[in-house]
């Protein structure tokens, strides 16, 4: 996204290769559609057997705003559980990563579809909501839902929420803003379900985290958490010795392809902290 960024900043607006593509036999461009005065429509085009991002041919509106802030708009589709999703991601300077959907969030909304997963009645509370995706999915599987964030990623995820629930539905779906280590006293720590999608990426918020995740819940919540299995953001780390200190944590879904797992959390009871996570060999 940073390439589309700059492309956008410096004003050339025909055609540019994108550079960097992790499968050799394909080559990408990205093409101007449409010009006006205010709004530019870009496409992603491939050339090779198979898209290696999931970018390709996905418009991309570029508006530039009265407060001269440019906005990269783009819209991606999806299908869960039989509900079409249509997610929109502004990549501006004040969203940084919460602007995009991420695959660990894709592939938490594939294990609540392979898995049957209901949520009808449950109090549910997702942290770095983000674009939404994910909150917007439990919502429609009918949890009552708390989507949170930042403040400034709240106007993005307002909008997703607005378009993907039905208004009959809309009152089970809250959207807060949620500072770990600052805001928890704001919320219940009593809620049914928690859910998180690549949250765990920076080594310095693991103890916030984790003391976030005490305090939402008891002893009958679980938590479901996706994560991409980096390397160099240690998130391994969190699972094997982070969370069992607290936590019962279980590797339910493995997508080998792209790294990703998928743990269900559990609180432990007090004469049980400590322990680790079960099956080490997937992290």
């Amino acid at each position: 996204m940073e390439i589309l960024w700059d492309w956008v900043q410096t004003k050339v607006f025909n055609e540019v290769t994108i550079p960097g593509s992790r499968l050799h036999t394909c080559h990408l461009r990205l093409v101007c559609l449409q010009i006006s005065q205010h709004r530019r429509v870009f496409q992603l085009q491939s050339k090779g057997q198979r898209n290696p991002w999931s970018l390709v041919s996905l418009s991309l509106t570029h508006h530039r705003m009265e407060t001269s802030c440019d906005l990269l708009t783009m819209e991606r589709c999806f299908t869960f559980c039989g509900h079409n999703l249509t997610i929109t991601q502004r990549t501006g300077k004040d969203l940084l990563v919460s602007a995009l959907v991420w695959d660990a969030g894709i592939v938490l909304c594939h294990y609540f579809e392979e898995e049957n997963l209901q949520f009808h009645g449950k109090r549910v509370i997702e942290l770095g909501s983000g674009t939404g995706i994910v909150g917007i999915l439990a919502v429609l599987l009918g949890g009552n839902v708390t989507l949170t964030d930042r403040p400034s990623v709240l106007k993005q995820m307002q909008h997703n929420v607005s378009v993907n629930i039905p208004s009959e539905l809309a009152a089970r779906a809250t959207i807060s803003p949620f500072s770990w280590g600052i805001d928890e006293r704001d919320y219940p720590s009593d809620y049914d379900i928690v859910l998180g999608s690549d949250i765990v990426y920076n080594r310095s918020t693991f103890p916030t985290l984790l003391n976030t995740l005490k305090y939402l819940s008891n002893a009958e919540t679980v938590t479901y958490l996706s994560s991409e299995m980096r390397k160099d953001l240690r998130a391994a780390q969190f699972y094997l010795e982070v969370l069992p200190q607290h936590f019962n944590c279980n590797l339910v879904y493995r997508n080998k392809e792209k790294n990703i797992n998928v743990y269900r959390v559990t609180r432990k009871p007090p004469a049980h902290m400590g322990g680790t996570c079960t099956d080490k060999s997937d992290l």
